[in-house]
């Protein structure tokens, strides 16, 4: 076995006692490992993402020229506004746990089955018994599919969900987030894509507002008791 030529970075520096199997720049008989080899192929399809430390992301690109870690809006048929919105608290997951889970599907029997997936492999008591989880780990697995769900129907906003199925788990998510101040906007933006209630209520105080500008309060309520 041809031994690797190159010294370790870390004390004491000895000589890499990995095999080699890949030659210089030149191109000559095996003198390094695939660690210290120095003609490495440049890697494709890198995330664009800074580390903290100031250099270029590893991870592959998840979406866009972003891993998961770094995602930013990119896709032109979803922008993604709400991962601005989504500032984790206690308890609560961060996105790129999230992104790492989140189906696209191309209908909702797609989709009715990829929440049936999320509820056998993240929903705790289908796996542990309630006694072998604390409160806190309760709380952050039940929050996570919370998110997990609705970043779902941001993913797949393209369907429709004006059945009385999608609009009861619509309704569902939003009550389950109300109680959250710092979810608040994640939660408004949610409702105004999905949640038909939430979309006529906007509308008919609109109208009303308009109405109010143009022919008084009283005739105003009139008109939009009657949309």
């Amino acid at each position: 076995m041809v031994q690797c030529q190159a010294i370790t970075k870390a004390w004491p520096n000895k000589q890499c006692v990995n095999k080699a199997k890949y030659g210089d720049d030149d191109g000559v008989s095996p003198v390094y490992c695939g660690c210290h080899r120095t003609n490495k192929p440049e890697p494709k399809n890198l995330c664009q993402g800074i580390t903290k430390e100031g250099k270029q992301c590893m991870h592959p690109v998840k979406r866009g020229q972003f891993c998961n870690v770094h995602i930013i809006p990119e896709q032109p048929e979803h922008d993604w506004a709400e991962l601005r919105l989504y500032n984790p608290d206690v308890n609560w997951p961060d996105m790129h746990q999230i992104v790492n889970y989140v189906k696209k599907v191309k209908n909702g029997k797609e989709l009715a089955h990829a929440i049936d997936m999320y509820n056998q492999y993240h929903v705790p008591i289908n796996y542990f018994p309630a006694e072998q989880i604390s409160p806190e780990d309760l709380a952050y697995r039940e929050n996570k599919m919370t998110i997990l769900m609705m970043q779902t129907f941001f993913v797949n906003y393209y369907l429709d969900y004006s059945t009385e199925y999608w609009q009861k788990i619509i309704t569902d998510l939003a009550k389950k987030t109300e109680n959250f101040k710092w979810l608040n906007e994640y939660r408004k933006l949610f409702r105004k894509k999905f949640d038909l209630s939430f979309r006529e209520q906007t509308q008919k105080k609109y109208i009303e507002k308009i109405l109010v500008q143009g022919g008084g309060n009283d005739l105003a309520k009139k008109i939009v008791n009657l949309l």
